[in-house]
């Protein structure tokens, strides 16, 4: 899977080296919201570090184990996406994702999200996803709740940030379950 159309002008491509200052200048417009949900946005302070994670992703893209995708609003990008754990011996992987602040509240990344879970099951055989999303993050808690996907519980402490450490809502989806709502949206004309 290398595009996907979202909406008439919304896009999911495949994240490139030539993206690296794009994203780049994107998490740097985005720092002070991103600092609060991810630590991983410290150790980024050049486009190199962007490329570094880029070329991470794509190496293991190669070997059949993770996707990252840009979210497009036409030619413009406004957020990320992240498949991995494709490879997980127990068939189950990880979404995570980010959008822009200025970009958040219009569905896009529930859409996005429903895509890249149909995509993780459907295409790469996965029997369960999962997304992480801090406790106290209430509209990245939206985006799999929206989809149906189950609260499982709270794993205590399960991420640094600059705050210290935070509690992780875990969400899952499973097969069956994704098949039949799949099957009841068709069945009551959604």
């Amino acid at each position: 899977m290398f595009a996907y159309s979202l909406t008439d002008q919304t896009d999911m491509k495949l994240l490139e080296p030539e993206h690296s200052e794009e994203l780049f200048q994107l998490t740097e417009d985005n720092r002070p919201l991103l600092r609060v949900w991810f630590s991983w946005v410290a150790g980024v302070k050049s486009p190199y570090d962007t490329r570094a994670f880029i070329d991470d992703v794509n190496r293991r893209r190669r070997i059949g184990d993770a996707y990252a995708y840009g979210v497009y609003e036409g030619n413009r990008l406004i957020g990320v996406m992240e498949l991995s754990d494709i490879n997980s011996p127990d068939k189950c992987g990880r979404i995570s994702y980010w959008l822009s602040e200025k970009d958040r509240g219009k569905g896009r990344m529930t859409r996005a999200c429903s895509m890249l879970t149909d995509y993780a099951i459907q295409q790469c055989g996965l029997n369960r996803v999962v997304i992480h999303v801090a406790v106290d993050n209430p509209r990245g808690r939206a985006v799999p709740e929206r989809l149906g996907y189950t609260l499982e519980g709270t794993a205590r402490q399960a991420k640094r940030r600059e705050i210290g450490f935070v509690d992780m809502s875990v969400y899952s989806m499973l097969a069956s379950e994704w098949a039949e709502m799949d099957r009841m949206s068709r069945y009551i004309g959604y």
